[in-house]
């Protein structure tokens, strides 16, 4: 008895746990920049009292056997040890002595806080039906009291835009990769990499770090940019009303496009129904216009939520748009989104302007790109 206890002394405890956040392992983050995430660690530990006798029958050796295998390394070994305890003891928390959750805590967060998912490969987009360059890859480490070396073993998975679908271990250097297969559609979202938790021990409380997590650009560009397409988007004044003499944004989307090679491309006035907004009455009259020589139907609104001078005198312009595209061939539609974005200038117009051709002329022409 009296050795058990010196050993379990010797085992770091926090006093307290920082606030954290209480899901365990990371969401589905859809960005697309490049971000290799290390769980932040609470601070340095102090010495971890002697458990009480109403610790659970069983628990000081596994506890021990979860420190021994973390002090070592053995991450793979480690998470079962974690998920016994978390399934045998976590369901009745209330029961359970604080001393015993903390030194849970105290164990996960040392495991936890010193593991990262380095980038090792995040090929650039492709178009569909072709491959990507690289596999999408990471390599997962351990920073302890020997230094940083790789993780073996572990199961990871990845997931596309929120869906699970690849699980690997990591090999003896730490590294996933997946090659997903050759794209059969368009896409911009994102590749998560992380480490596996089975869907019971998702919850925890807090003061648990989470387990890191990669995030990815995943894009696609569509291959479908000879479709015969028509435009036609209404823009509004600062006043609500439509702006029936001419078609700024529409104008400022068309260019672009036809730069990224989309050709057999026009646009068309359907300002009536457009500011209606009686979507059935604008397929019908875009249907009756074109008849069986348009395929694709770009529509939509943009729309000015403010129009004001800041304290320091700059003029900032604050637009909606609300675009949609249409499969005439298929019935349906193919996309829809809503785009907002603020720009500033010397003058109203000057930041009106400028906030159409940027909203238009660059973040509609990529949600169209890796949409269609």
């Amino acid at each position: 008895m009296f050795r058990s206890i010196l050993i379990i002394m010797a085992i770091g405890i926090f006093s307290s746990c920082a606030a954290l956040p209480s899901r365990f392992g990371s969401g589905a983050s859809e960005q697309d920049d490049v971000r290799p995430q290390r769980a932040t660690a609470p601070a340095k530990p102090g010495g971890r009292s002697a458990p009480s006798d109403s610790w659970p029958e069983g628990s000081r050796k596994e506890v021990h056997a979860l420190d021994e295998a973390i002090s070592e390394g053995r991450i793979s070994a480690a998470l079962p040890v974690f998920f016994q305890l978390h399934e045998r003891y976590f369901s009745r928390l209330e029961s359970v002595p604080a001393d015993f959750q903390a030194a849970l805590a105290s164990s996960w967060n040392r495991m936890a806080g010193g593991l990262t998912l380095e980038t090792m490969s995040a090929p650039a987009e492709t178009r569909v039906g072709k491959n990507f360059s690289s596999p999408f890859s990471v390599r997962l480490v351990f920073e302890g009291t020997d230094g940083i070396k790789p993780v073996a073993g572990v199961e990871c998975i990845v997931s596309v835009g929120g869906e699970t679908v690849w699980k690997q271990l990591s090999d003896q250097d730490g590294v996933v990769s997946f090659v997903p297969p050759t794209p059969e559609r368009s896409a911009n979202t994102s590749v998560s990499l992380t480490i596996f938790v089975p869907e019971q021990f998702q919850s925890l409380p807090q003061g648990f770090t989470p387990l890191p997590e990669t995030v990815l650009p995943y894009r696609v560009a569509t291959a479908a940019r000879s479709v015969v397409t028509t435009i036609s988007v209404l823009d509004f004044d600062r006043n609500g009303r439509p702006i029936t003499s001419g078609n700024p944004s529409a104008t400022y989307l068309l260019k672009p496009l036809v730069q990224h090679g989309f050709s057999r491309i026009g646009m068309a006035d359907f300002q009536k129904e457009l500011a209606a907004g009686d979507e059935q009455a604008l397929l019908k009259a875009a249907k009756a216009l074109f008849g069986s020589s348009v395929q694709r139907f770009i529509y939509g609104t943009v729309k000015i939520e403010s129009l004001e001078k800041n304290a320091e005198g700059v003029w900032e312009a604050a637009l909606v748009c609300t675009l949609s595209a249409w499969n005439f061939a298929a019935g349906e539609r193919i996309m829809s989104t809503e785009v907002r974005h603020r720009h500033s200038g010397n003058s109203e117009w000057a930041a009106l302007d400028a906030a159409r051709k940027t909203l238009a002329g660059d973040l509609l022409v990529t949600e169209l790109i890796f949409s269609l």
